[in-house]
């Protein structure tokens, strides 16, 4: 039961915090290293992946509401692999800022004000939910793949943008010095690391 609540809590909080920064670039712009107005901020992965996560977070406060005193009730299998490819989005979202925008921007623009909240509160939330918090079967091996697929679509954009339109500024800085074909194996290789881990920490609480 404390599980479920917590679980409720983190999910209400992601979905919530993100739809009010989303909106926040509609009202008054962006913060930060992210300073679209309106709908130009979903150019940023950072703001996609929360999306994601936000909607899946959604989903499972929807279905956690009503079962919060079923001992026995299990998550079903496609909304767990759908929290499962929103929180992997947002952990790489996560690990990109503490590992490389961070040190490449400075971490106060990717800190302040709503960046707070995209970066780091709900990539954490939906983790900790995830990984620690909800009941559900494990999630299936080939649910990595689907893991994998945000990373690929929103690459495939970002390089056709950058790299052969250069309709867009290599914000991220995946392309300084040419050196694009490294960041997508870097990305990638990152996204599946992150797929691995997060499906062994869902596999085995499952089968403690």
């Amino acid at each position: 039961m404390t599980k479920k609540l917590l679980s409720l809590c983190c999910n209400l909080f992601v979905f919530a915090a993100t739809t009010l920064c989303v909106l926040g670039f509609f009202i008054r712009g962006g913060v930060g290293n992210m300073q679209a107005v309106g709908a130009k901020a979903f150019i940023y992965f950072t703001v996609d992946s929360n999306v994601l996560c936000a909607l899946a977070c959604l989903g499972m406060a929807v279905w956690e509401l009503p079962h919060l005193r079923r001992r026995d009730a299990e998550i079903p299998r496609w909304l767990n692999v759908f929290k499962f490819v929103g929180t992997v989005a947002v952990s790489l979202t996560f690990c990109t800022v503490i590992l490389f925008l961070g040190q490449l921007y400075g971490y106060g623009p990717m800190l302040t004000g709503r960046n707070l909240y995209l970066h780091l509160l709900c990539p954490l939330a939906a983790i900790i939910s995830f990984a620690a918090l909800e009941r559900s079967g494990p999630a299936p091996l080939w649910s990595c793949l689907l893991g994998l697929l945000p990373v690929v679509v929103y690459g495939a954009v970002y390089f056709t943008c950058v790299i052969l339109l250069k309709r867009w500024n290599d914000f991220y800085g995946f392309n300084r010095g040419g050196r694009w074909p490294l960041s997508l194996v870097l990305m990638v290789l990152a996204t599946l690391i992150l797929c691995v881990l997060l499906w062994t920490a869902n596999h085995r609480r499952h089968r403690r």
